[in-house]
């Protein structure tokens, strides 16, 4: 029998336990234990490509049998063919045929396929390794761009940072990141080189807060789609003519969705990704503390160190007892929810009407790629509403893949590679292609 033939009997025989991860783990480390205790040094050095081939071949199967990756898409197939259709329905049905030319011309989409980095597959290794990964680039890698302070009407403050990378073309098409929910532009340098690699003009938007102190007692943790409808005016001035594209990362992709909702065909971007998105904001969350506490209180903690300690005292001018609150919340839902005042809303659920995604998800009118993974501990993968997308938004699809953490989705066999920013840009691009070939036709 062959390698590959003993490692699919194993993986037959032990299918139930390899759907637990820890399971998985406690073999792992069992084989390492067995090792060195009976090979000592050599047995920790054989230890780990022993395992890293074992991974590999697990994940060979898993890509075989079509089981990491799957795209969910606007189902064509239940009665739209019938004269008595409404208006939203018509819409649906041409954006789903749209999204399908767009597939079509998208390759990594097409057959979508996720291959994690053999010896990082789990959740924890996985993020840890984008962690060291981001911190390397936010620290040792050098992006040229240009900072602009934009002033808002209420006399807040945001920035637009823009690459200005020799290497771009005049004419390069121009993408927007959003940022996540205490990140700022250093932190998305491995999506700009990946930009300016694939001739993409990279532009990052850093929200209120987040690359200097509030100049107001004004701030939205999930974002202000009212700043975010500025910052793209300005960016438009500056490039008249080129395409637009906008990717939004963890919380960057809610405040992606509450924007393109609210502007609807008014906005000039014209095709987006949004990446490990947490769908029902006023759900969400609930269920981060209840699933991931420990996760929930470091997500908790860097929020009060963003938002709370440096613009106490002007918070505190505003509202006292909503400071105070956002002060002692303990979990990241009960910050949501104290902090509405500071972000303009007259009550919770007022809040959550105006920058829950789900209540502007309808009405975005530009091609949309969502990608999520099944084994996310910040956005979990109970949240994720396939039915949006098989049956009510033509617009929309979902890429939903078994791994990748939050935001990670490393590959290659070093760790060196990054499946997020690959696909989004095939998306993008695959946009890019359709969209003007249908205005030249």
């Amino acid at each position: 029998m062959s390698v590959l033939g003993l490692v699919f009997d194993l993986k037959k025989r032990t299918e139930g336990c390899f759907k637990r991860e820890y399971l998985k783990q406690g073999l792992y480390i069992s084989t390492v234990a067995v090792l060195v205790n009976r090979f000592r040094l050599y047995g920790a050095l054989i230890s780990v490509p022993l395992l890293t081939s074992l991974q590999y071949l697990l994940l060979c199967l898993e890509h075989s049998e079509e089981k990491n990756a799957n795209v969910i898409k606007f189902d064509l197939s239940r009665g739209h063919d019938t004269e008595d259709l409404d208006e939203e329905k018509k819409r649906n049905i041409k954006a789903a045929h749209r999204m399908r030319k767009i597939l079509e011309s998208c390759t990594t989409l097409k057959s979508p396929s996720y291959f994690p980095t053999p010896w990082a597959t789990d959740t924890w290794t996985n993020i840890g390794l984008y962690m060291m990964k981001s911190h390397i680039y936010t620290n040792y890698v050098n992006v040229p761009v240009r900072t602009h302070f934009l002033r808002m009407e209420d006399g807040g403050e945001v920035s637009v940072d823009i690459c200005e990378d020799k290497s771009l073309n005049e004419d390069a098409p121009v993408v927007i990141l959003l940022h996540t929910l205490t990140g700022s532009s250093r932190e998305l340098k491995i999506y700009m080189r990946h930009a300016i690699k694939r001739g993409w003009r990279p532009v990052v938007f850093d929200r209120r807060g987040h690359s200097s102190r509030l100049r107001t007692p004004v701030f939205n943790l999930m974002g202000e789609a009212a700043d975010t409808k500025k910052q793209v005016e300005f960016v438009r001035k500056l490039f008249p003519n080129h395409f637009l594209g906008m990717i939004g990362i963890s919380a960057g992709s809610g405040l992606l969705v509450n924007y393109l909702g609210k502007e609807g065909d008014l906005t000039p971007i014209e095709a987006a990704c949004c990446l490990c998105p947490a769908y029902d904001i006023s759900k969400a969350f609930k269920r981060l503390s209840a699933n991931y506490p420990r996760v929930d209180r470091v997500m908790v903690s860097s929020v009060k160190k963003l938002f709370i300690n440096p613009n106490s005292e002007l918070l505190g001018i505003h509202s006292f007892e909503s400071l105070e609150m956002c002060a002692n919340a303990e979990t990241l839902d009960e910050f949501v929810r104290h902090h509405h005042v500071f972000a303009g809303s007259e009550s919770v659920d007022d809040y959550f009407d105006k920058n829950n995604p789900m209540e502007w998800i309808s009405k975005v009118s530009v091609p949309l790629l969502v990608v999520n993974s099944e084994d996310d501990m910040v956005c979990l993968p109970q949240n994720i509403r396939e039915d949006l997308f098989k049956y009510h938004y033509g617009n929309a699809i979902l890429l939903k893949t078994k791994r990748g953490s939050h935001i990670a989705y490393n590959e290659g066999l070093f760790g060196t590679g990054s499946y997020l920013p690959r696909v989004s840009l095939d998306f993008l691009d695959a946009s890019k292609r359709v969209l003007e070939e249908g205005q030249d036709a």
